[in-house]
């Protein structure tokens, strides 16, 4: 691993450790939707002050496509995560949300060829386990 790449990879864990926390305390006073809503529009801050200017783009090919789709996912995926987060606490709702990194981890090995190793699968088992002690 590369240094900027375990800076990118640090900065992705602490922001989305305070997501997670940012908006469980939206999600307390506001509706689900309008969570929703001012988290998109911050979003949309980013790609307008650092995609676009970075070269940026969009046509209607395959890859462009795949990658407006995973949008559409990761906001339904958000709506969900917020409506849970109006009954359900924040200690238990992040680790089981947590269990999303099997997704990637499964279809990378199962589809993609990706190799499986002891270790690969001893990171797997023990996240696991740390999702379910969190989750207590």
């Amino acid at each position: 691993m590369t240094r900027s790449g375990f800076f990118y990879l640090t900065l992705s864990v602490v922001l989305s450790g305070a997501w997670g926390v940012l908006t469980k305390m939206a999600s307390v006073k506001l509706h689900w939707g309008t969570t929703q809503l001012l988290t998109s529009l911050g979003g949309l801050v980013i790609v307008f002050l650092i995609c676009i200017p970075a070269g940026a783009t969009f046509h209607f090919e395959r890859p462009y496509l795949i990658g407006a789709l995973a949008g559409v996912l990761i906001a339904i995926a958000n709506i969900s995560y917020f409506k849970a987060l109006e009954t359900i606490p924040l200690s238990l709702a992040y680790p089981i949300l947590a269990l999303n990194l099997l997704i990637p981890v499964l279809v990378g090995i199962l589809f993609l060829g990706e190799p499986v190793t002891w270790a690969k699968a001893l990171g797997v088992l023990f996240a696991l386990m740390a999702i379910i002690l969190l989750g207590m």
